[in-house]
């Protein structure tokens, strides 16, 4: 995703950096946050903590379905989507090798004819927790993607 920002837009300023204890002895407590806003409106929102990760994009003027092709064809999300996977409609489980992954798909119903997804979220892992989510927030795509012991 950061490779797919750099050709698409620049920083906008410094990056800011918020923390509670230090990268090199973080505590069970101790947790770090990195912001970059970009020129395009775009967000990198990056979080180090104990035993635990997570990355959240933000693209205004993207929709979900636009959102989803394009993780579809970023390598960092391969786990997540497929590149023939078809958009999800429907809340599920299902496995991909020994691993089980646990789909929801938040909707609302405008009548028996219309449905919008407000948002897909992913669960899955061993010996680690994957979660994935895919939502609007306004008129800005939120990718998160973050994982933990």
């Amino acid at each position: 995703m950061k490779d797919y920002l750099a050709q698409v837009t620049v920083p906008f300023g410094a990056k800011l950096i918020t923390k509670s204890g230090t990268m090199g002895n973080i505590t069970e407590s101790g947790w770090e946050i990195r912001k970059q806003l970009f020129k395009n409106g775009a967000e990198r929102h990056e979080h180090y903590g104990w035993e635990y990760g997570s990355n959240a994009y933000l693209l205004p003027g993207f929709s979900l379905q636009q959102g989803f092709l394009l993780l579809r064809l970023i390598p960092e999300f391969k786990e997540v989507f497929g590149d023939k996977d078809e958009f999800p409609s429907e809340s599920k489980t299902y496995k991909k090798g020994e691993i089980e992954y646990q789909l929801t798909v938040e909707k609302r119903s405008f009548g028996e004819d219309y449905t919008w997804v407000d948002k897909i979220r992913i669960e899955y892992g061993m010996e680690a927790s994957y979660v994935f989510e895919l939502y609007m927030l306004d008129y800005q795509l939120v990718i998160f993607y973050g994982s933990g012991l």
